[in-house]
């Protein structure tokens, strides 16, 4: 970040460790609800910017330290650059390691306290915004996944018996036929995986 007067003097070690070239950020609104099978369903509350002046502790220094996202500075002071998370872009801000400018919005949005991720974030503030853990949520969509498909087994091999008897234990209406009773089931089974392997598992046992 560009230093002005004692804006964004912070001390070098509690910067965030840089990008590298070809690697990225992914900030996201707080309250986006994505929809991972057809992300143009993805629902953003609305456009919002992030606020770009904060005062942060920095610990090294043991005092706060004002920060700001800082343009360019001039002969009258410091212009002061927005970023925006827009609902075209589904509420998210990627930021790419070896470009200058995002470089030094990295910085900024690692250090701010709008950033929920922050570890160090002054509580009092309310947060704006996450970083994205793309890995843990390809794993949370993958477990996902996986627990779905083995309730879909468990319900495709549901013998006629054990439909009816997990009808009763649900409390639906038996007098129905033993198809609509299984397509029941199996919509159940997909509406709500993890209930329904925890609920079977404990019919087992």
């Amino acid at each position: 970040m560009k230093v002005y007067n004692e804006v964004n003097a912070i001390d070098k070690k509690s910067k965030p460790v840089a990008l590298k070239k070809g690697e990225s950020a992914t900030y996201r609104l707080l309250g986006v609800k994505i929809n991972s099978k057809d992300p143009s369903k993805t629902k953003v509350p609305c456009s919002q910017n992030v606020p770009n002046r904060d005062r942060i502790w920095d610990e090294n220094k043991s005092e706060f330290v004002d920060i700001a996202m800082i343009a360019s500075i001039g002969s009258e002071g410091p212009a002061y650059r927005t970023l925006w998370f827009e609902q075209q872009n589904l509420g998210t801000i990627v930021l790419q390691g070896g470009a200058v400018r995002d470089a030094e919005a990295y910085e900024y949005m690692e250090l701010c306290n709008y950033n929920a991720s922050n570890p160090k974030r002054d509580e009092t503030i309310a947060p704006l915004f996450y970083r994205v853990d793309l890995k843990k949520e390809s794993d949370s969509r993958r477990k996902g996944r996986s627990t779905k498909r083995q309730a879909l087994n468990l319900a495709a091999e549901m013998g006629a018996a054990d439909v009816r008897n997990f009808v009763a234990m649900m409390g639906w209406p038996e007098d129905q036929d033993l198809v609509v009773l299984r397509d029941k089931v199996e919509e159940y089974a997909e509406s709500h995986p993890e209930e329904f392997v925890r609920r079977s598992k404990n019919k087992q046992n």
